[in-house]
């Protein structure tokens, strides 16, 4: 028997499961492909550009507090909140705000990592470490 002669011996309802199976595997394995190829553009091309966008984002506000005072640094998180949204925060080492005193340890990722970008309730979680371990930029 041939196979055009076997897909005629079935009934209907099986040559129907039997497209709908395929067209589910063929959807499902299309969508893995792209979510594959979207983590790997992000890993390589993305991900870097906000690493370094955090990095300028600190040393921006490092250099306020060190050249023109904790006025200064006021003036630029503040910038920043009001242009990006959130709070952003320059922090001691401990993970202190340098402006308020709080501590802010929970916005900062576990040693000995040094930045992380995370999404929690809904929002945006980022921290970075300045190379010489003195402050911690972080955005909530």
């Amino acid at each position: 028997m041939s196979l055009l002669e076997r897909i005629k011996s079935l009934p209907v309802q099986s040559l129907y499961l039997g497209v709908l199976v395929a067209m589910v595997s063929t959807l499902s394995l299309s969508f893995l492909v792209f979510q594959l190829i979207a983590n790997h553009v992000q890993r390589i091309q993305i991900d870097p550009t906000f690493n370094k966008f955090d990095e300028l984002q600190l040393e921006s506000a490092r250099y306020e507090l060190l050249h023109d005072g904790t006025p200064a640094l006021r003036a630029y998180l503040g910038t920043l909140d009001r242009i990006f949204g959130g709070s952003h925060y320059l922090l001691n080492a401990s993970g202190v705000d340098v402006l308020t005193g709080q501590s802010r340890a929970a916005l900062l990722p576990a040693p000995p990592a040094t930045q992380w970008r995370n999404r929690s309730h809904g929002r945006w979680v980022v921290a970075h470490k300045a190379p010489d371990n003195l402050y911690w930029f972080a955005a909530e």
